[in-house]
């Protein structure tokens, strides 16, 4: 697997903090209280949000988010989880 990163932190937003419109894309949430307290991250000018993140095993990353057969994104958390390290893996 390779994996490409430029180890930078990025914080963790809570959903009170998105923008109306972003807001909108997370319809998922069947409550504004439910997405108010749901963790985001921007990555490439994109909102991601951590609960659509799979818990990894290994030591390395926290969670897988699949983009492809062959591709997904990585993260793993840091500063007592107010930020993200995000990585682009290819397999």
């Amino acid at each position: 697997m390779k994996v490409k990163t430029n180890n930078q932190r990025r914080p963790i937003i809570y959903g009170y903090e998105l923008p109306p419109k972003v807001r909108a894309e997370f319809d998922c949430y069947e409550s504004d209280d439910e997405l108010s307290e749901a963790r985001f991250f921007k990555y490439k000018g994109q909102f991601w949000d951590v609960g659509q993140f799979i818990r990894q095993s290994g030591p390395s990353w926290d969670g897988c988010h699949v983009l492809t057969a062959f591709s997904g994104i990585l993260i793993k958390f840091v500063d007592d989880s107010d930020a993200v390290i995000v990585a682009y893996c290819h397999w």
